[in-house]
């Protein structure tokens, strides 16, 4: 529930409305979004980070390492 709650509210702050997430995004714009220390919900703002249109900084992003440690090496790798 809690899971959830956060992702549908975070993408709200970059300017991405919750039917955008249903239906595939329209545009992802740069953001500070708050991972509110969950692994999972912090990778994948980073994988949706790629396609914002400008830099966006995640609060609690290295809780990826709980389940993933070279999350972030392996998507530098990913998207070059």
């Amino acid at each position: 529930m809690v899971r959830d709650y956060r992702q549908r509210r975070n993408p709200l702050t970059s300017g991405t409305s919750c039917a955008d997430l249903q239906e595939g995004f329209q545009k992802f714009h740069a953001a500070e979004l708050d991972s509110a220390g969950d692994h999972r919900i912090a990778m994948a703002f980073a994988v949706a980070s790629l396609a914002a249109d400008g830099p966006c900084a995640i609060e609690g992003a290295e809780a990826a390492s709980v389940s993933f440690p070279e999350f972030y090496s392996t998507l530098r790798q990913i998207a070059r």
